[in-house]
């Protein structure tokens, strides 16, 4: 018997909290699963899956391999034939440039309350 023993290997770190989700179509019979630790990768991973007609079913590690339900994610994007026809091409110049104007146009209240210098510059003296 020897004197000193490895340690066996245990997570030993408590504060962490594992996600995981299942999602299910309709058409297949098997579910996608998915773990991680990080939360907005999994909440990410859940909205493209979600967005591609699947059922997602988000849980939350509670300890000793029971898990609770969060929330469930429906399919957002229904399943509907792509067209490829497009708008017709005479006219878009303009009508992104009409866009583009309204964009770029000057609002009807200015921002600064009217006052001509700026004030963001050598202590609100404003720009010489």
């Amino acid at each position: 018997m020897t004197r000193h023993r490895r340690r066996a290997r245990t997570n030993s770190t408590h504060n962490q909290t594992a996600y995981r989700l299942t999602a299910a179509w309709p058409s297949t019979t098997r579910p996608t699963l998915f773990q991680t630790t990080d939360r907005r990768r999994l909440d990410k991973v859940a909205r493209q899956l979600a967005g591609a007609g699947a059922t997602v079913d988000i849980e939350e590690h509670t300890g000793h391999g029971a898990w609770t339900a969060l929330r469930r994610l429906e399919p957002t994007r229904a399943q509907r034939p792509r067209t490829t026809a497009t708008r017709p091409h005479a006219g878009s110049a303009e009508e992104h440039l009409d866009g583009v104007e309204r964009l770029m146009s000057r609002p009807p209240i200015p921002r600064d309350g009217g006052k001509p210098t700026a004030r963001t510059v050598a202590h609100g003296r404003g720009i010489r």
